[in-house]
């Protein structure tokens, strides 16, 4: 009896220490600013056209609700060991006052190290690496170049064309 005792507390020993390495090696880098929208669901629309322009596959992993999304990896394959990566973005939008929102985001980075078929999904074997700042970058300033410093929604104004008419 005391024998499959003791190969369950082997086994939940083993499942504690497998879930403990699933985390990833290297910290998460998320960057943030401040942002200006009329509404949250103005932002997170802005937000997801952001990411799809980017070719950041979004899905199921983004939730209204919570103005929480993860997105699917975005691939870029190259023909040498280590240069192929992935990429996925995570993205959180907190309202600080009516009108004033905080965009945070991290794009989580992996690298290809096949040495035989690196071109080829099927046999990638993929390495965590840092978190691709660059590119969360390069995603926020996107963001804020979208919605300004104060994104107006209503009546348009009169352009040039209207003024040179009359």
């Amino acid at each position: 009896m005391k024998t499959p005792m003791r190969w369950m507390s082997l086994a939940c020993v083993l499942l504690f220490i497998c879930a403990c390495q699933t985390e990833r090696k290297y910290p998460a880098e998320w960057i943030s600013a401040a942002a200006s929208a009329p509404s949250e669901r103005v932002l997170w629309s802005v937000a997801l056209d952001a990411l799809q322009e980017q070719r950041f596959p979004v899905g199921a992993g983004a939730d209204p609700a919570t103005m929480v999304a993860l997105t699917g990896w975005r691939y870029s394959l190259a023909p040498f060991k280590g240069q192929g990566f992935r990429q996925r973005v995570r993205l959180r939008l907190e309202s600080s006052e009516p009108g004033k929102y905080t965009i945070f985001l991290q794009v989580e980075k992996d690298t290809n190290e096949d040495l035989a078929r690196p071109m080829d999904l099927r046999y990638a074997q993929w390495e965590e690496a840092a978190d691709d700042v660059d590119a969360a970058n390069i995603l926020l300033s996107k963001i804020q170049a979208r919605v300004g410093n104060s994104l107006e929604v209503g009546e348009p104004r009169r352009g040039i064309r209207e003024r040179v008419k009359n």
